[in-house]
């Protein structure tokens, strides 16, 4: 069997076994979910990665293969204290808005990597969303997510939040 998937992104002991996209979702699952390998560029090498990273990746080999249905996007979502009251506690926040990203096939979401608790709270709690380019995702992830929580913070002064305070629910999200 031909491989449709370009060696560019896969290890090369992968790149002749994951001959569809059904292989490399496979794959994808098998390795280690990671929050600190964020750029899809890097699962080749380290065999792990957060979803945004697995995400990416799938998205930017659809991009390759001209399979323009599938998008990758990028959420806010509200999280609040009621789904994880204990990774809330020290914030002293009932809600924060916190980045998410979605496979999308012909605008409808996948869930391909979130638990299947965790998707329904991101789904149902999507504040804002937007298609970004699989090649840009770490960037505009950051760029999209930082605009928000600044915007929010302006708008809700009285919450001080910074990254390292809600480092344990990205690492949630993303390690999910």
């Amino acid at each position: 069997m031909q491989a449709i998937l370009s060696t560019e992104y896969l290890p090369k002991e992968k790149s002749d076994k994951l001959v569809n996209f059904q292989d490399l979702i496979a794959w994808l699952k098998e390795i280690p979910t990671q929050f600190s390998v964020s750029d899809f560029t890097e699962i080749k090498t380290h065999h792990r990665g957060s979803i945004t990273a697995k995400h990416a990746l799938i998205a930017r080999i659809a991009e390759d293969q001209d399979f323009d249905e599938l998008e990758f996007s990028v959420a806010i979502v509200m999280l609040r204290k009621e789904h994880f009251p204990d990774l809330f506690m020290p914030l002293h926040v009932n809600a924060i808005p916190v980045p998410a990203s979605f496979i999308k096939i012909n605008g409808e979401r996948y869930n391909l990597f979130y638990s299947e608790r965790l998707y329904g709270i991101l789904t149902r709690s999507i504040i804002r969303e937007q298609r970004v380019e699989a090649r840009q995702s770490l960037d505009w992830k950051k760029v999209i997510y930082d605009d928000y929580l600044n915007r929010w913070q302006k708008r809700n002064p009285e919450k001080e939040i910074s990254l390292e305070n809600i480092r344990p629910l990205l690492e949630m999200i993303e390690g999910s």
